[in-house]
């Protein structure tokens, strides 16, 4: 008994604990055991935040927000399954360039539209139908329903990698900021037909259809009307587009001079391009041969305007919000 009491009283230094002296050691101790566990915690949530970014990055394709499926029997998207989705699709300026939608296509005020955005008639939005996995729409798209349950609703980033790719810099055209048009003009006879809709006549005067204002016929031959363009000093033209039409489709021109006696007698009239940088992706137009162009950028320093033929989607990163209405499960698909 005497041993073990013996032992026991060795062993145990801080038998007495309102000893101040073990006060403070086991305060020490308990300060460093803190200290370490916080060091560990904070260095484990430093492991935790690099392997999610590097996840996101290696991705692509990311969520801004995806809910957990906590329904284990509802149905859940697959490779191979056939759904349908409602979605809309907008730029990462808010901008939306298509939805399957009518009451986000037809709401302007809410849902600020792209320049290629086209109203469709009401019977024409209906959920978008795909088989996931077979290639039939951008990759990002793709990719964003696949593990997703029926009626969820997430948000969707696809960059251009992901989506319709990068611009071909070959369908970027430039004009001049301050554009000139001769005053006198010559062309074959077909050519004029087809351009005014007219037979030409001497003193006939009409509208030009890309420029706006009259023109007259001064000389017609077998072969080859001659005739002039007639605008006024600071007439308002809108060769491009009107934005009193469409707000974001064309913009205003200045007549800035003309001139009968120039160049020989063929005159020239100048007529200035009233855009700036804040045109730049948000305003597009329609050339002379009907094709549609957004403003890529305006360059005030060169007097140059470059025009952008590609595909709006083109080159921009898309946002979808997207909800899965239906799900038909079929065989997954395999690609090469």
């Amino acid at each position: 008994m005497g041993n073990a009491r013996g032992i026991m009283q060795h062993s145990s230094p801080c038998e007495n604990l309102i000893s101040g002296d073990c006060i403070v050691r086991l305060s020490f101790m308990k300060r460093r055991i803190n200290k370490d566990d916080k060091g560990a915690v904070s260095l484990l949530l430093t492991m935790v935040i690099v392997v999610v970014l590097l996840t996101i990055a290696l991705a692509g394709v990311y969520y801004l927000n995806r809910p957990v499926n906590e329904g284990q029997d509802i149905p859940v998207v697959e490779e191979g399954d056939t759904v349908k989705v409602d979605y809309i699709g907008t730029f990462e300026d808010g901008r939306v360039f298509d939805t399957t939608l009518y009451n986000v296509a037809k709401d302007n005020i809410t849902y600020p539209k792209a320049v290629s955005f086209e109203l469709k008639e009401k019977g024409l939005y209906a959920p978008f139908s795909f088989k996931v996995g077979a290639g039939s729409t951008i990759k990002g798209f793709d990719k964003g329903v696949g593990r997703l349950h029926l009626n969820q609703t997430i948000t969707v980033v696809i960059p251009p990698s992901e989506g319709y790719g990068y611009l071909d810099m070959s369908k970027v055209k430039s004009i001049p900021i301050v554009q000139e048009v001769p005053v006198k003009e010559s062309m074959p006879v077909d050519d004029f037909e087809k351009k005014f809709s007219h037979n030409p006549q001497v003193g006939l005067t009409i509208n030009d259809p890309f420029w706006g204002w009259n023109i007259t016929v001064m000389a017609v031959s077998d072969e080859m009307v001659t005739y002039y363009n007639m605008p006024t000093l600071h007439q308002t033209v809108t060769p491009y587009g009107n934005p009193e039409v469409r707000e974001n489709r064309g913009w205003y021109c200045d007549v800035i001079s003309i001139d009968s006696t120039a160049n020989n007698g063929t005159g020239l009239i100048k007529v200035k391009n009233l855009v700036t940088k804040e045109n730049i992706n948000v305003t597009g137009g329609t050339d002379q041969n009907g094709q549609i162009f957004t403003i890529l950028n305006v360059d005030e320093k060169n007097g140059t305007i470059s025009l952008n033929y590609n595909k709006e989607v083109v080159g921009k990163t898309l946002i979808f919000k997207l909800t899965v209405v239906d799900i038909q499960k079929g065989t997954a698909t395999t690609t090469s």
